[in-house]
């Protein structure tokens, strides 16, 4: 066994946190623990990594999908399982006990339930290795979680709350729903998929909220999607079905067509078509008035804050690759020297988290999904999340079609706007490439290396070229002119597609139409 702690606090570098996710004695280690919770029944099949957050010195989470089948059965289960490896828990330090109170009542709640087949429970602590396993339904930050995976539970709450819309899809009976963990990342979010058995009826997918923002997100998203019908052209927001308020919860349709992440991946003809359309819905969102959008109490995002938060995340990217250290912190400064320098705006409505997963196609129409960070705050913001996001669907797309992708986007988008805001997206679009880079890239890929070191490269041409146009100092020679490119997006530059490109969620279009 490696030195557990040196992986934990960075020290044993990329490989050791690597070695921890995929290495075969943690592997078998995982499996035998899950095998001990499934008691009779045996795993098959895969224990499929999701996602990984890392964070030096403190934990490392994985989420997986294990696959087995029930005794008796041919169809395959999933499960969503979390694991997260503490030094300090390693041969019993500070190894406190998972059994609070309040996770042994929902286990029990589970118990009741029916839940619980075929493990014996759904959590397990593993000294030795400073690991802890929690299952879903399990999770007392969001005791609700339990009832909500519960299928007759769910056709009760169907039954009584959808058909009172009439947009809502034709319930299937109250004891045929699957339902299906879509993102059990417990203590942060959760989001499950109700899946009727009867053709042709459309799944119904239920996003949990801890306190009171389920009823914010609901309210916000009930404005602007408004608004973006009445003002919109062949647009609309994703509208929730319904507030649960008591299970805390949204409920939203199935989403008709396609993501746009896909239609890049791909290489589809018709995505600079695309790209320019969801420039111009973002524009018409952003003209939506705040006080018709926003509860009083929402307050204006601010750029130090977001800087920070980035910062925070990237921890692991210096660690794990000191190379690009220094560069991330000198950037940090920059951007905040540069954003001084610029500009401002009042702050408008914007989208929050505003990429390609969250603009879907249908036909001739694009939905956007996704306001829960909707909020008043500059404008550029939405911009530069999206250009920052784009490597992750157009990289690999030959014949410049990543820089073609940014300009056909801009396109739709910059008509009548302050010529500032777009210096502003450039800023940040520096700071969200970090962002992809820190958040977004599995640290299980062989190329994690390589491809954070391109990003952050991408990164700093970005900084570079804003300050030349600013005049704040000479850049050294940037890589690639991020600021002055052009391009046309139809054309055999997108035929290849990037095809094969792995992320840390392959499946996140099938997720995403929860949002």
């Amino acid at each position: 066994m490696r030195n557990l702690a040196a992986v934990l606090d960075g020290t044993a570098g990329l490989a050791g946190v690597q070695w921890l996710l995929v290495g075969q004695g943690p592997r078998a280690a995982l499996r035998a623990t899950l095998a001990n919770l499934l008691g009779k029944t045996k795993l098959q099949g895969s224990c499929r990594l999701r996602r990984t957050r890392f964070q030096p010195g403190h934990k490392l989470t994985a989420y997986y999908d294990v696959h087995f089948r029930l005794e008796g059965s041919h169809t395959p289960v999933t499960r969503a399982i979390a694991v997260t490896w503490k030094a300090k828990w390693i041969e019993r330090r500070d190894h406190r006990p998972y059994g609070k109170p309040r996770a042994a009542s929902l286990e029990a709640e589970a118990q009741r339930r029916g839940l619980m087949a075929p493990f014996r429970a759904f959590r397990a602590d593993v000294p030795e290795w400073g690991m802890r396993l929690e299952l879903s339904p399990i999770d007392p930050k969001f005791p609700q979680l339990v009832r909500l995976c519960d299928p007759k539970y769910v056709g009760e709450v169907l039954a009584k709350v959808l058909h009172r819309d009439s947009n809502a899809p034709e319930c299937a009976p109250l004891s045929r729903y699957a339902v299906a963990s879509i993102r059990y990342f417990p203590g942060i979010r959760h989001v499950l998929r109700y899946r009727p058995a009867s053709a042709g009826n459309g799944a119904v997918f239920a996003k949990l909220y801890a306190g009171e923002n389920g009823a914010r997100v609901h309210r916000v998203t009930m404005s602007a999607a408004s608004w973006v019908e009445a003002h919109g052209r062949n647009m609309t927001c994703l509208r929730p079905l319904a507030h649960i308020a008591g299970d805390k919860a949204l409920l939203y349709p199935q989403v008709a067509g396609a993501p746009l992440s896909k239609r890049l991946r791909r290489g589809s003809r018709d995505v600079g078509r695309l790209l320019e359309a969801s420039g111009g819905a973002l524009n018409t969102l952003q003209q939506a008035p705040l006080e018709s959008c926003l509860p009083p109490a929402v307050k204006a995002g601010d750029f130090e804050t977001q800087l920070a938060e980035i910062v925070q995340a990237g921890e692991c990217i210096g660690t794990l690759l000191p190379s690009v250290r220094s560069t991330i912190r000198q950037m940090m400064d920059d951007a905040l020297a540069i954003h001084a320098r610029l500009p401002q705006e009042p702050p408008r409505l914007i989208h929050g988290d505003f990429k390609p997963e969250h603009v879907w196609q249908n036909g001739s129409s694009l939905t956007v999904i996704d306001l829960d960070l909707s909020r008043p705050a500059d404008p550029a913001l939405d911009l530069g999340k999206f250009l920052g996001d784009l490597p992750r669907w157009c990289d690999g797309i030959r014949g410049g079609g990543l820089n073609a992708a940014r300009e056909r986007f801009l396109a739709g988008y910059a008509r009548g706007i302050p010529p500032q805001r777009l210096l502003r997206a450039h800023l940040y679009e520096a700071v969200e490439l970090i962002n992809v880079a820190a958040r977004w890239l599995p640290l299980s890929d062989p190329g994690w290396a390589s491809r954070t070191e391109r990003l952050v490269g991408q990164a700093r041409a970005v900084i570079d070229g804003l300050q030349v146009r600013l005049g704040v100092r000479s850049a050294r020679k940037p890589s690639s002119d991020f600021l002055d490119t052009a391009g046309t997006m139809e054309g055999p530059e997108l035929s290849a597609g990037a095809r094969g490109r792995h992320t840390q969620e392959e499946d996140s279009t099938n997720a995403r139409r929860a949002n």
